[in-house]
């Protein structure tokens, strides 16, 4: 968490609070010392302890080449994610209603990544970025041509220009053959069906996830 007063990193104290009466939140700059109370009743309940620290941050990106590798820390557990997003900031049902697009946007890429794992059977997926460049799904498997997907968690079926804006993210794969996949909330036009059709583009939507 961030300090409001000097944007410094903060104590979580939510966890292991010794002191009923201390602070949730305590920066750990001593020359601001900035503190912070929640309410009552807006912590989340603990989970259970796992053997393995899965319910944190995750870092990481899928590599192509070794000086590929970058790192980004996000959370993993959608209840945090959701907790810090809404629950803490206060927001009112009417805004958490109208945020809630953007929230599901990440769980659905995650639905498709483990999609493209299990059942486009490549052995590695996952997202990739390098200085402002992003790819939402990347896969490689032994046999195959890298998988670029591109992943829309929108109200409104998939046109042509998302596959046009996918063909531009072919910069990393210029001397290799790339199989090009879109994942869809609501569909796909029918000219976007003809084109895939034709192209040879895997179109994969909800049902067909659900479907699994």
């Amino acid at each position: 968490m961030e300090c409001e007063k000097c944007q410094g990193d903060m104590w979580d104290n939510t966890t292991n609070k010794r002191n009923p009466k201390g602070p949730d939140y305590k920066c750990k700059n001593k020359g601001c010392n900035h503190a912070v109370w929640l309410p009552k009743g807006t912590l989340p309940p603990k989970q259970p302890e796992k053997k393995e620290r899965n319910n944190g941050a995750e870092i990481g990106a899928i590599a192509l080449t070794k000086s590929m590798l970058e790192g980004q820390y996000f959370l993993k557990d959608n209840f945090y994610r959701f907790w810090f997003m809404m629950v803490y900031h206060r927001k009112s049902l009417e805004r958490i209603r109208s945020e809630l697009d953007p929230f599901y946007g990440p769980v659905f890429e995650d639905l498709c990544i483990q999609y493209t794992r299990q059942h486009l059977e490549y052995e590695r997926a996952g997202r990739w970025w390098k200085r402002g460049n992003e790819i939402d799904i990347i896969g490689m498997g032994k046999g195959k041509p890298p998988l670029i997907g591109e992943c829309k968690w929108s109200r409104n079926k998939i046109d042509v220009d998302v596959y046009n804006h996918l063909l531009s993210k072919k910069k990393p794969f210029t001397d290799k053959e790339v199989k090009y996949c879109l994942f869809s909330r609501k569909g796909f036009t029918k000219r976007l069906r003809s084109i895939a059709a034709r192209e040879d583009v895997l179109l994969v939507d909800l049902k067909d996830i659900c479907k699994g």
